[in-house]
């Protein structure tokens, strides 16, 4: 039940951005994000709200933190798909505030 619950939540936020309600989802996404810390969905979008919302740094930070968190705790590095989503944010990809869905599922 909860996987399905969190995969209608990546879902909305997806259609969310897509609309271009990048500050709106922001708290949201926070929240989403803290609650499932290593769920890697929910930090791209939140990287990619906060890029769109002006906040390239936070953005960033945000992976740092994911990265950091990935490797203390699992041992991993962060998924191909997160590490595209950080090169875009660095390459000041236009696709990323065009049309944040579509570069979702570009980058992934």
């Amino acid at each position: 039940y909860e996987e399905y619950r969190m995969r209608a939540m990546e879902l909305r936020f997806d259609a969310e951005l897509r609309l271009g309600q990048h500050a709106a989802v922001l708290a949201e996404l926070a929240e989403a994000h803290t609650h499932y810390p290593l769920r890697e969905r929910f930090c791209e979008q939140l990287m990619i709200a906060l890029y769109c919302s002006g906040r390239q740094a936070d953005a960033l930070d945000v992976f740092r933190r994911m990265r950091r968190q990935l490797d203390e705790e699992l041992g991993i590095q962060p998924s191909p798909a997160l590490r595209r989503v950080e090169s875009a944010i660095l390459r000041h990809d236009p696709a990323l505030v065009r049309d944040a869905r579509s570069t979702l599922l570009q980058i992934a």
